[in-house]
């Protein structure tokens, strides 16, 4: 995948869209009659100030789209209409789909940061690729729009960074759960008739938290501790249950009158 800019005009633009490139997986840059890359562009490059430094620079379009086989236009302007076939495009995931199978080396064409490409740019592309912004203000800073995109290619390309995910507490967990949560319920003298309408609203809580394995040991331990706090009658204090023993070493403040309370 090559990323294509046309005719940049501030260089800090250039250096967030490598910037981008970096963080997905891209590493091809060329630049179609650039703005001249200063120290500004290298310093929002960040750590991908090698892919700017390595970019290839075109004086025309055309001779960029001579090294492609596939090109890919960006627009916040597509077609509203069948018949308007010029910028009927596609959106970013949709086009992602599409990746896999194009065969070659496959570019991804950015414009001005105020005109964007121009028709007659378009014309010569392949496929012509949109981000569904709102009506009242479709036009995206170069650099957002060029990070959108190359996140849906990454994850078509599979160049993102794995996340591992966690591990899910079972269904037989979950009933545990419920099980340690009925039986604190009733532990704490909650009423009766509420008791099956309170736990079906926690069943769901749960079923719409995609519980994980540690959650769920750290909530049975909650109730766990509570219910056998109150079966042995650990008394109850603002902050949670005393332990014994707290009340030692507690000392003496006078209030407004004198009198003496503990703290």
């Amino acid at each position: 995948m090559v990323v294509v800019v046309v005719q940049p005009k501030h260089p800090g633009n250039v250096g967030a869209i490598a910037r981008s490139m970096m963080n997905f997986g891209l590493r091809d840059l060329v630049l179609v009659d650039p703005c001249k890359i200063t120290d500004e562009a290298l310093a929002r490059a960040m750590h991908a100030a090698p892919i700017l430094r390595a970019a290839r620079t075109y004086k025309t379009l055309d001779e960029a789209l001579a090294t492609l086989d596939h090109s890919i236009a960006t627009t916040c302007e597509p077609s509203r209409k069948d018949r308007k076939h010029l910028r009927k495009a596609l959106l970013p995931w949709d086009f992602a789909r599409l990746l896999p199978a194009l065969g070659g080396k496959v570019g991804i064409l950015l414009g001005r940061e105020d005109f964007g490409l121009f028709n007659t740019e378009i014309e010569k592309c392949d496929i012509v690729v949109t981000i569904p912004t709102t009506t009242e203000y479709k036009s995206m800073n170069l650099s957002h729009a060029a990070a959108i995109i190359f996140y849906e290619l990454s994850k078509a390309m599979g160049t993102g960074r794995r996340i591992w995910p966690m591990k899910e507490a079972t269904g037989l967990e979950k009933e545990v759960l419920f099980r340690k949560f009925q039986e604190y319920l009733n532990d704490i003298g909650y009423p009766a008739h509420k008791r099956k309408n309170t736990t079906v609203l926690f069943k769901r809580l749960i079923g719409r938290s995609a519980l994980s394995g540690w959650e769920f040991h750290t909530f049975t331990g909650v109730f766990t501790m509570g219910s056998k706090r109150i079966a042995i009658g650990v008394p109850r204090v603002s902050g949670g249950y005393q332990n014994k023993g707290e009340n030692k070493g507690k000392v003496q403040r006078k209030g407004k009158r004198g009198k003496g309370r503990t703290i």
